[in-house]
């Protein structure tokens, strides 16, 4: 009776040190998931879209540049920016873009929006056509002829050009273009690339009249705007359309009024 109550006891044991083992080894796992989960971020929601709507993201990058001195705006001048976007009223959509950039007005100094170089590359994936550059030029006509003092150029070489454009053959996310910019903490744009997708998220090659509108619409970004939450602008999320709204005007031409800078209160 003795010996086998000890050898009882002796699995029990035994029994007991494995169930805690995979008790530890199970809680460990699960921070480690929860640890690597966090670092990748929040996955992003799927979002309808359709061949001919525009989804585009914009994550913009704040790039310290220590050569350049970083404007500061006085009180004065925040002010005025905060008042002249008040009195502006529903004519104009900055509320994303200051929600994005922590109240930070963002744009191109005026010195080089007077030749603003924009390389529109060649080639890239088989859907890729000679005359789909003339959707991007003709996007590019729309926002000149808005903002006083834009001048686009595209040079021929295109080394160290503003604003450079390739071609992809689809983009993730259901998106169709994207407008990555580079811009200081003053609020300055130095330089931004833009991806236009040929093929929409039902694989299907886009017509001219939707690379037309991806283009706009990126275009807009690469300015300096944000997303309109009104579809009738160029700059809402799922456009369908090239044409600048009288929002999209009244925006980016305030936008190139005001100086850029943070104007947080």
């Amino acid at each position: 009776m003795r010996v086998s109550a000890v050898s009882s006891g002796v699995l029990r044991v035994r029994a007991l040190s494995i169930v805690a083992l995979f008790l530890c080894v199970a809680i460990i796992g699960d921070r480690l998931y929860r640890a690597r989960m966090a670092h990748r971020g929040p996955t992003p929601p799927d979002t309808p879209s359709t061949p001919t709507e525009v989804r585009s993201s914009l994550p913009a990058r704040s790039v310290p540049i220590p050569a350049l001195r970083a404007d500061t705006l006085t009180s004065t001048d925040r002010s005025n920016a905060r008042s002249s976007i008040r009195d502006a009223g529903a004519t104009v959509y900055f509320d994303s873009l200051l929600a994005e950039t922590d109240s930070t007005l963002r744009r191109w100094p005026d010195s080089t929006l007077r030749a603003l170089a924009v390389a529109i590359n060649s080639g890239g994936p088989a859907e890729w056509r000679p005359d789909m550059a003339d959707q991007v030029r003709s996007a590019l006509r729309e926002w000149e002829t808005v903002v006083p003092g834009l001048h686009f150029t595209e040079p021929l070489d295109a080394t160290g050009a503003s604003i450079t454009v390739h071609w992809v053959e689809h983009l993730r996310g259901n998106r169709t273009g994207q407008a990555d910019l580079v811009w200081d903490r003053a609020g300055r744009i130095h330089h931004v690339d833009v991806s236009l997708a040929l093929l929409g998220p039902n694989g299907q090659p886009l017509d001219d009249t939707a690379l037309r509108a991806v283009a706009a619409h990126e275009m807009g970004h690469a300015l300096g705007l944000a997303h309109s939450g009104d579809s009738t602008d160029v700059l809402f999320a799922a456009t369908h359309t090239s044409t600048l709204s009288p929002r999209d005007v009244a925006t980016v031409q305030l936008l190139y009024q005001l100086r850029p800078g943070n104007i947080k209160q």
